[in-house]
């Protein structure tokens, strides 16, 4: 099974997000860390993060607070003022520790719940 960061799954009867997958260790939403192999979790949706490059527009989407307590790259109550908001992308991350990843006014984001904006000047 190709499971990646962002993908809903089932883990002992619970359905969560994949947030970080490290060295055989998963980062489950509601859960936290646990030792498992792929046989243990069963994949519900698999997500397609965006493909973003440096100044790119995304919308920041906003996630369930058992996603912001295990993000996988760490969630910080100042980043929720940026939800719902259109902003521009710098340093564009690919990883498949904790899945892409851009930073956003100094604040690493999660790619999974970024949504691109075209940005086209229309005549």
């Amino acid at each position: 099974m190709n499971i990646k960061v962002g993908d809903i799954v089932e883990y002992k009867g619970e359905i969560v997000r994949i947030l970080r997958i490290i060295d055989g260790e998963f980062t489950l939403s509601g859960i936290g860390t646990v030792r498992c192999d792929h046989s243990d979790i069963k994949l519900i949706t698999s997500v397609k993060p965006p493909k973003l490059t440096n100044g790119d527009l995304v919308r920041i989407h906003d996630i369930p607070e058992s996603e912001k307590d295990f993000y996988g790259v760490s969630w910080i109550s100042d980043m929720d003022e940026y939800v719902n908001r259109v902003l521009k992308v710098y340093d564009f991350s690919p990883s498949q520790e904790v899945g892409d990843s851009v930073y956003i006014h100094g604040w690493q984001f999660q790619t999974y719940h970024l949504e691109p904006i075209n940005d086209y000047d229309i005549i």
